[in-house]
């Protein structure tokens, strides 16, 4: 089951890829908060007390923190200015 769950985890960032191109800007606004809430509590959940993982463990949260303070400033602009946070799909282009 770990492996599995192991495997799901790792398909998450190529998701976020497809997903940011095809939803529409809110909803992957809390789409990006729930994987990298999701991905945090595996990483600390299954974490090792090994000094390897505790580095890479740390640079991943400390990543995954800078992506959930971007989205949340792309929330405040679309906020400020009704815009769409440049995440729409353009279908002009064929």
């Amino acid at each position: 089951m770990l492996l599995v769950a192991s495997a799901i985890m790792v398909e998450i960032p190529i998701l976020m890829v497809v997903l940011s191109r095809t939803l529409k800007p809110a909803t992957y606004w809390w789409t990006t908060v729930a994987a990298v809430t999701l991905t945090a509590v595996f990483i600390i959940g299954g974490g090792s007390t090994r000094p390897h993982y505790f580095v890479l463990a740390t640079i991943e949260l400390v990543l995954m923190a800078l992506v959930v303070r971007q989205a949340w400033q792309w929330r405040a602009r679309a906020g400020r200015s009704g815009a769409t946070l440049g995440l729409e799909v353009d279908t002009s282009r064929s």
